[in-house]
């Protein structure tokens, strides 16, 4: 059984999709699955060589119209089985494949949301329910976690009950970091998010300099080590937090096996929702997730050694309630706002309990 699953959005996100493809697989011991993503962001390298997957694809919004038509033709060729195209596929893309796969194949797609969508877009969606019957749509529940929303996608195909696996996959091999000088103990911190881009999702980097030395004065044994992507130095310059002498700044150092060697050897993460937080949660390293504009309930890490810190203001579920772009959302918050509703002691607290010290 040939299968081809869609991925357009960050690494997060896909890693909430591993518990799907581990599903299939189960489901189906000699399917082959391939992937197609829209930009390469760290996703492509999650499952490598991990023998979940087949081929991986790419097909940007940024391609030419006649390299989207080869990447198209391409698929075409492939006679997919099954077509599974969750939330983050447009409805450009579950349209056009819908033409294209009419006759051969299963396809089941996330209903899009008309929430988010331009007056353009919902037409889009409308001629997708209307005129496409070879697409099975299902629901996308507000509240759900997205892992269930993507098992949903199969138990839709199956038609009996789909084992609940909320573990994600991350696979990554053993580098090595010693030219890193890492503490023998430490706690990672990610002080930025999205690669220095607009986003309301960041904690004022200010309270994380405060967390710093509190952190310091309360274990002195141990150190800090700052984990991002280049991009975030940017963002970041000319605040203390970068400039913290008791900090090794690995930002924009890491490649994506040296990142999870980090986060492996880690007594405790502090990030912010972001693919970071992911690859934490994956490898099961004690994390403390800091959540603000985006729904907790739908996105937040799993493991049981996670605590989640949510920002209780006005712009709670402002992205995954779709409401707007995180430049939109930035914009019309900004100054760290939907972040100001966690304090640098709830946090100080959280990381206390994770690495068993007596508050």
């Amino acid at each position: 059984m040939k299968i081809l699953i869609s991925s357009y959005t960050a690494l997060g996100n896909f890693i909430l999709k591993t518990p799907l493809i581990r599903a299939i697989n189960k489901e189906y011991e000699t399917c082959q699955i391939d992937l197609i993503f829209g930009y390469p962001r760290g996703a492509e390298n999650i499952l490598k060589d991990s023998g979940l997957i087949n081929k991986q694809y790419w097909l940007s919004s940024q391609f030419s119209i006649i390299k989207k038509i080869k990447m198209f033709e391409k698929l075409r060729q492939q006679k997919y089985d099954l077509i599974i195209l969750p939330f983050d596929a447009t409805p450009s893309f579950v349209l056009i494949l819908s033409i294209l796969f009419l006759h051969n194949s299963k396809i089941i797609s996330h209903l899009p949301s008309f929430q988010s969508s331009s007056i353009k877009e919902r037409l889009k969606i409308l001629l997708g329910l209307l005129f496409i019957p070879s697409v099975e749509w299902v629901s996308t529940l507000k509240g759900r976690h997205e892992i269930d929303l993507n098992l949903d996608l199969l138990q839709a195909v199956t038609k009996n009950n789909v084992s609940r696996d909320y573990s994600t996959i991350v696979n990554w091999k053993n580098e090595n970091i010693t030219h890193f000088n890492l503490p023998e103990s430490f706690v990672a911190i990610q002080p930025s998010a999205a690669n220095g881009a607009p986003t309301p999702k960041t904690w004022n980097p200010e309270n994380f300099n405060s967390l710093i030395d509190q952190f310091l004065l309360k274990f002195p044994e141990m150190g800090i080590v700052l984990l991002g992507d280049s991009g975030d130095i940017d963002k970041l310059k000319g605040l203390h937090v970068l400039s913290n002498n008791n900090a090794i700044n690995l930002l924009g150092k890491t490649n994506f096996n040296q990142l999870c060697n980090v986060l492996n050897s880690a007594q405790a993460v502090i990030t912010h929702d972001s693919g970071i937080m992911h690859v934490a949660n994956a490898l099961k390293v004690p994390l403390i997730a800091l959540y603000g504009p985006t729904d907790y309930t739908r996105t937040a890490p799993l493991a049981s050694s996670t605590r989640v810190l949510h920002s209780r203001t006005d712009c709670w579920r402002k992205m995954y309630g779709f409401q707007g772009s995180e430049r939109q959302i930035e914009k019309q918050y900004p100054n760290y706002y939907c972040m100001s509703g966690i304090t640098v002691n709830q946090v100080m607290k959280a990381l206390q309990i994770l690495l068993k010290y007596k508050v």
